[in-house]
């Protein structure tokens, strides 16, 4: 598989996690940071999320990569938006459409493929195969299952899963890490998640 791109293949989101609730942020902000996550991905879409996301990220900004959004429908909306997160974050190191919303006038090719809801905003969770399942694919989480699927296309540089829990951002991580899943891995993961 060939080098990523943005370095760190896992990231957080922050879609329904921890909204403007500053403490939770910070726990789980901290504690994906504690385990190598580098990639925090917001939107002014999320409520609070953005403005939280800086405060969590305070002091520990520097090495970590803020994937934002732009969800305006007009340039000078846009613009707005991103003051705001240079604000929160100091800069942003990649802005992106959110919902493609009036991309016309601002989007460019050639860019990072993000996977964002890789968990199916949890549908893909309810049902976790076996141990020994696990086991075969190399993981300890059918979260880890599913997020090495996604990794494994090299098409992929990152997958950002949200999470309002600690204990999760560290689990979620370690499926960041070689070795990828090959055909018959990725095809057994389609099997089950169908």
């Amino acid at each position: 598989m060939e080098e990523r791109r943005l370095g760190p293949v896992v990231g957080l989101g922050t879609w329904r996690t921890f909204g403007g609730d500053v403490a939770t942020a910070t726990a789980v902000v901290g504690a994906a940071l504690d385990v190598g996550v580098r990639l925090f991905d917001s939107s002014p879409m999320y409520g609070g999320a953005e403005a939280a996301l800086g405060t969590a990220l305070g002091g520990r900004r520097e090495g970590t990569t803020v994937a934002t959004k732009i969800w305006a429908q007009s340039v000078a909306e846009g613009m707005a938006q991103y003051e705001r997160q240079v604000e929160w974050f100091g800069r942003v190191d990649i802005e992106q459409i959110h919902n493609l919303a009036a991309w016309r006038e601002r989007a460019e090719l050639g860019i990072p493929v993000i996977v964002m809801r890789p968990f199916g905003e949890g549908a893909l969770l309810r049902r976790s195969p076996p141990a020994d399942v696990l086991r075969k694919l190399g993981v300890e989480t059918w979260a880890q299952a599913l997020l090495k699927w996604a990794l494994s296309d090299p098409r992929v540089d990152v997958a950002i899963p949200a999470t309002s829990k600690p204990e999760r951002a560290a689990s979620n991580a370690a499926a960041g890490t070689p070795p990828w899943l090959g055909a018959e891995e990725r095809s057994l993961v389609e099997q089950l998640a169908a």
